[in-house]
């Protein structure tokens, strides 16, 4: 008797199992079709997977990782997916930027990248994108492509990118930084010692003759004041420029949007400028140049290397664009972002995110193969190789036993010699 009414009991619970289930099947179908459910939406469910996941390592990971590790690592690989040089930025990470003394203004003159992330290994450190012309990373030869792997004995992908650029490759003039470089995959790394300089406050262009009926137009860097020089400059002397003008960009790496439209404008009458562009904007909203030429319609030809960045690319592209100049060099940086520090929260309390939110108009199509953006000249001339250890518009000159690179001669640099006999070519003569 007693195991015939267990039997019932459980068949009963059994029952009421199989109704529950169908109640809850039956609210959730009238749920999901009651037109007064909002719909799911992707990125809700990819939301809850990642929840799930982050729920998993917290409860099952052999050791018990924190909060703060789960959602920094989650952040930390949204951006790595969506862009290898992203960084999120804690609070206690931005209150020490902030406390850099304002009047630190001495530099070593370096651009850099961080490499891109390898999947479980992390960074291998910062690539070089190009070092000023004079800096002491100029005259030390570091170069694009260059690779540091450690800063002063410390593992550079250990180190954000506002630590590296702002309290250490920029600082204190009396005080000095190693860093540890790879020139090449299969070469053994060299540690250089660079001393600290104070940049000037404002860089200047170089406007010379540099052969019969031609000038050589070199700016320091895209700024609405460099672009303003140059063409009082040419308003003045472009007489002389009966062949043309070589307009140098290379390793020319510094500006803004603004500086740039205005070095464009220097050499176009009428056609778009250069301008930041954002998901927002419409390619419409692009300046247009003012009506006159400083260089008076005279041939027009373009240095560009692997060290032209940015501004100096749009510039670059734009004027090919425009078909007012030819390029001649070797593929450029490919690199037309903006990035911006974005704050989260409305003051920064809870961090920043560095991140692409802009980039320069015109720019160029990525490769469908590489996803690089390099402007690849219409004449391409490789440079001799002149040392391992110099830019390509720069030689080495031994002092003191150590080779200090310096900038080419007309006599020694290839690249300008091409661009100097384009200029008698009809194709690049000016518009009519």
């Amino acid at each position: 008797m007693g195991q015939r009414s267990s039997r019932v009991r459980n068949w009963g619970l059994r029952l009421l199992m199989v109704a529950g289930v169908g109640a809850l099947a039956t609210t959730a179908y009238a749920q999901s079709t009651s037109p007064s459910t909002p719909p799911r939406d992707a990125l809700t469910s990819k939301l809850e997977l990642m929840l799930r996941s982050m729920r998993i390592a917290r409860d099952w990971h052999v050791e018990a990782p924190t909060k703060k590790v789960l959602v920094t690592g989650a952040i930390d690989g949204l951006l790595a997916r969506l862009d290898p040089e992203a960084e999120f930025y804690a609070p206690a990470e931005l209150r020490r930027f902030t406390r850099v003394p304002t009047g630190a203004t001495a530099d070593v003159g370096l651009i850099v990248r961080r490499d891109e992330r390898r999947r479980r290994s992390g960074s291998l450190g910062y690539r070089v994108v190009t070092s000023l012309d004079g800096s002491p990373a100029a005259r030390a030869g570091l170069k694009s492509g260059d690779l540091i792997t450690h800063v002063n004995g410390q593992a550079a992908s250990d180190l954000s990118y506002l630590m590296l650029t702002q309290t250490i490759l920029s600082g204190n003039a009396a005080q000095g930084i190693a860093l540890t470089v790879e020139r090449a995959p299969d070469a053994a790394p060299e540690t250089l010692r660079l001393a600290r300089e104070t940049v000037p406050v404002a860089r200047a262009a170089e406007v010379v003759g540099v052969a019969p009926g031609a000038l050589y137009v070199r700016p320091a860097e895209m700024t609405p004041a460099v672009a303003a020089d140059i063409e009082d400059r040419l308003s003045r002397g472009g007489d002389e420029a009966t062949r043309g003008i070589v307009l140098d960009l290379r390793s020319v790496a510094l500006g803004t949007a603004d500086g740039a439209a205005a070095m464009m404008d220097v050499f176009l009458s009428d056609g778009p400028l250069v301008a930041v562009a954002t998901r927002r904007d419409d390619a419409e909203k692009r300046p247009l140049a003012r009506p006159g030429d400083a260089a008076q319609g005279r041939s027009l030809a373009v240095l560009v290397d692997s060290e032209t960045v940015g501004p100096a690319e749009a510039v670059a592209l734009g004027l090919r664009r425009a078909n007012r100049a030819r390029l001649v060099g070797t593929a450029s940086a490919g690199r037309f972002e903006v990035r911006t520090l974005a704050p989260l929260g409305r003051r920064g309390e809870k961090g920043a995110i560095r991140i692409v939110t802009a980039r320069y108009a015109p720019t160029q199509a990525p490769d469908p193969d590489t996803g690089r953006r390099a402007i690849v000249p219409d004449v391409i001339v490789e440079q001799a190789p002149a040392h391992a250890l110099c830019r390509g518009v720069d030689l080495p000159d031994v002092q003191a036993g150590q080779p200090i690179c310096r900038k080419r001669q007309l006599a020694e640099d290839e690249q300008l010699r091409r661009a100097l006999a384009l200029l008698d070519d009809a194709v690049i003569a000016a518009r009519p």
